[in-house]
């Protein structure tokens, strides 16, 4: 792995000054022995270990009320600062949810900036669920691609496009809702949820 030290384009691709890359040896190589990059990188000090920005385990509850439960309602909203999100960074948020065993089906969602990123059904047996979405800036400050639209893994759907604006405050809103209204009691827990930041030069 390389540190690029100016604006480069390697096969076609440009890379922007302080961009870490893989590439094969000997190409790593040139690029070292014409100044363009350098073997030497400090993670610590460039700031690009990840980072807990928002964390929280205390258990928010939504309880149906046979009116609304069709609707989704928003758990609890986390502000990401503006320019917390460098062109390259991404964030990577897991949530942790519990549910009753019942017919009726429950989706549990997260929204980033007011674009829904993230959303599962859950029925049948389930009664608890890990979710977690990764929102990728495509060296831009305002275009994202996100990986995991339901479940972490390989996905017969196009990554979720976004064009939200990460150089001002931008809101990840953790929400619910049922497919119906509920007859009885039921209850759809968000447990806790992490936020961490990978950042980039």
């Amino acid at each position: 792995m390389i540190r690029l030290l100016y604006d480069t384009t390697i096969g076609g691709v440009r890379f922007g000054q302080g961009a870490l890359v893989e590439l094969d040896s000997a190409l790593e190589d040139g690029l070292i022995a014409e100044g363009d990059a350098t073997r030497a990188i400090n993670f610590a000090s460039s700031g690009l270990l990840p980072q807990c920005i928002a964390q929280s385990f205390a258990p928010v509850t939504r309880s149906s009320n046979n009116s609304t439960d069709g609707v989704y309602a928003v758990l609890t909203s986390v502000p990401l600062r503006g320019g917390t999100m460098g062109p390259n960074s991404k964030l990577v948020i897991v949530t942790d949810w519990d549910v009753l065993t019942t017919g009726n089906t429950k989706t549990v969602a997260v929204d980033f900036g007011g674009s829904n990123v993230f959303g599962a059904a859950l029925s049948g047996t389930m009664i608890t669920f890990k979710g977690l979405a990764e929102i990728q800036n495509l060296n831009s400050l305002s275009s994202q691609k996100t990986l995991n639209g339901s479940s972490y893994q390989t996905q017969a759907v196009p990554r979720l496009a976004t064009s939200i604006d990460t150089s001002i405050d931008v809101a990840i809103d953790f929400k619910c809702k049922w497919s119906a209204n509920s007859a009885g009691t039921e209850t759809i827990t968000l447990l806790g949820y992490s936020i961490w930041h990978y950042p980039a030069l």
